[in-house]
């Protein structure tokens, strides 16, 4: 039984950081892993406590290690389906990392006032409220909601492989336009490639998520089939 880095206590818990490309061992209890975030700097590492609240730069961060626990939780019974699934989260990031990159360039070789057009015609721009297929409310309310599903998988995928997220939260631009969702678990897993499936496995969440709402379209679309 090994001691907490931080305070003292007997914990098996062992949290893995990339320190300027070397990775460091630490050993966390379950309450400074909820409690503490880590802060790669020049000088080394800092523990900062985690704030329930946070300004800065516009962008107020709501955070809460509950969340990281419910989330914990609610991976019970799919942690192992979702990190068999984040492979194709790997496949579907390249692809669509593909696709948005040969659509700019169809962009830029089809007008070459590209700014300009977007800004006439407004369609695909992809702003809630100025891109004319995607209305304000719905737009912010489908953002948040893919923000949040993205970040779960995330989550679930980590919590499989034994780092279990110690927070989660929301950030709100000026205090209420969704920004990002996301989720904290200090250190990274000692496999590589497993830490390349916990990245995978948010994409696999958004998929999803598109193949419903593309279903519920069709069902409910009238004269669309």
């Amino acid at each position: 039984m090994n001691t907490c880095f931080k305070c003292g206590k007997e914990s098996n818990r062992e949290v893995v950081l990339d320190v300027h490309g070397r990775l460091h061992a630490l050993t966390l209890c379950d309450e400074c892993y909820k409690k503490y975030e880590p802060k790669v700097t020049r000088k080394g590492i800092e523990w900062r406590e985690i704030k329930r609240f946070r300004f800065s730069y516009s962008v107020l961060f709501i955070e809460s290690s509950k969340l990281g626990e419910l989330i914990s939780k609610a991976s019970a019974n799919i942690d192992w389906i979702a990190s068999k699934m984040s492979v194709l989260g790997i496949i579907l990031s390249i692809l669509s990392t593909a696709f948005m990159i040969y659509g700019i360039v169809d962009r830029l070789v089809r007008y070459n006032l590209i700014t300009i057009h977007l800004l006439k015609h407004r369609v695909g721009l992809m702003i809630p409220g100025i891109d004319p297929i995607l209305p304000l409310i719905e737009g912010l309310i489908a953002l948040l909601l893919a923000m949040i599903i993205h970040e779960f998988m995330h989550g679930v995928v980590s919590t499989y492989y034994g780092i279990p997220p110690s927070s989660a939260g929301v950030a709100l631009f000026l205090g209420f336009l969704p920004f990002m969702a996301y989720v904290k678990h200090p250190g990274l897993h000692r496999d590589p490639w497993k830490n390349v499936k916990i990245a995978g496995a948010g994409i696999v969440g958004n998929a999803i998520l598109a193949l419903i709402s593309l279903a519920l379209f069709l069902l409910n679309a009238p004269g669309i089939y």
